[in-house]
């Protein structure tokens, strides 16, 4: 059997990725549609004639509502527009042959009124308000007060996800990922710091924890009509957005996985999201043997010494990088061949424009 590495073909389901090397989903707020610049920006880092971008590209997080989100210029996937938007960047996306998955997002009750349409107040498991935090774009806004959902609302929420898929398919992706990490209304409905609920959404066991995740999968699922396109997000120990790190988390994520292999077989791929400025402390190869013979991806802090070392060892079977890809469109193709990567402009990250977005070279 030939040695895998970063540069090796990997099957999901009926999609052959040309590489190991994926895009994680990074929030770039250049608006609420996507246009001509984001079409540009992820034509960029795929996987072009000469094999130098990523094989599959997760996209930034697409709202599957309004008020599900933290910022005040992000994409959503709940609108004709924005269906519309998506199509013409997947499209450029597969001209240059890559693999393209929407990242399916709601934030609970990190999101703000000042941010919704109608002000709407924010949603989350419980009435507990996140601790005081500074709002990407709402400078001085502290965090509200989430309105609880009621029971009936929970299931409601899932079938939400499961239009988000619908649509995403409308839209030509691939597939979908679900976000369930980095303190988001997923992760919320698992974590004691942002759910005390008393009903069968609660975290009093591991089966009602898991349930609202399970639902989520099973309705996106349906909505995208394969469950070979679809993926998720977990951060399993995070104290991001007011969450705590919890000491049944690897048993509780443990269980998780084994449900999710058990009920969806043929899933495209669980991603774990690793240490983090110290806010995720788990290394994701913890979790291999409970997702054993099935497609396990991690992401966060790796170069590519630590990319061909957790392919090799049989750790992961793919490895999502952010930041590199921001200032290196051409990311695989300079680790491939030695070349220097170039430095991210982090004053343009969340600015609107092309500059810090489009405008970074490949190398010559």
């Amino acid at each position: 059997m030939a040695e895998v590495t970063a540069f090796s073909p990997l099957q999901i389901g009926d999609l052959n990725v040309a590489n190991r090397v994926w895009m994680s989903p990074m929030t770039r707020s250049r608006g609420k549609v996507p246009n001509d610049i984001v079409s540009k920006y992820y034509q960029q880092r795929s996987l072009q004639q000469d094999n130098s971008g990523a094989g599959l590209i997760v996209t930034e997080g697409v709202l599957i509502e309004d008020i599900g989100t933290e910022y005040g210029s992000v994409p959503g996937i709940f609108s004709e527009e924005q269906i519309s938007g998506w199509k013409k960047v997947v499209d450029e996306v597969h001209k240059s042959n890559s693999v393209i998955f929407a990242q399916l997002w709601h934030v609970g009750r990190i999101s703000h009124s000042l941010l919704s349409l109608n002000n709407a107040q924010p949603v989350g498991p419980s009435a507990i308000r996140a601790p005081k935090g500074n709002f990407r774009q709402l400078e001085g806004a502290e965090y509200e007060v989430p309105r609880a959902l009621t029971t009936p609302e929970v299931s409601g929420y899932a079938k939400l996800f499961g239009d988000a898929a619908r649509n995403s398919k409308r839209a030509g992706f691939d597939g979908v990922e679900i976000h369930g990490a980095n303190g988001y209304l997923i992760n919320q409905f698992m974590n004691r710091a942002s759910n005390n609920r008393e009903d069968e959404y609660g975290v009093q066991n591991f089966e009602n924890r898991a349930r609202f995740t399970l639902e989520v999968l099973e309705q996106v699922v349906a909505g995208f009509g394969n469950e070979s396109r679809v993926g998720i997000r977990f951060s399993p120990i995070t104290t991001v957005l007011g969450l705590i790190a919890e000491e049944d988390a690897v048993d509780f994520y443990t269980y998780l996985l084994g449900q999710i292999a058990e009920r969806f077989p043929k899933l495209a791929y669980v991603t774990i999201l690793g240490d983090f400025a110290g806010q995720n402390d788990v290394d994701v190869k913890t979790f291999r043997d409970a997702y054993k013979g099935k497609t396990l991806t991690g992401s966060v802090n790796f170069d590519f010494a630590k990319t061909e070392e957790y392919l090799k060892k049989g750790y992961l079977d793919a490895v999502h990088i952010g930041r590199p890809f921001i200032a290196n469109p051409d990311l695989v193709r300079r680790w491939n061949n030695k070349l220097k990567l170039s430095d991210v402009d982090w004053s343009n990250i969340y600015s609107s424009g092309e500059q810090g977005y489009t405008d970074y070279q490949r190398h010559e």
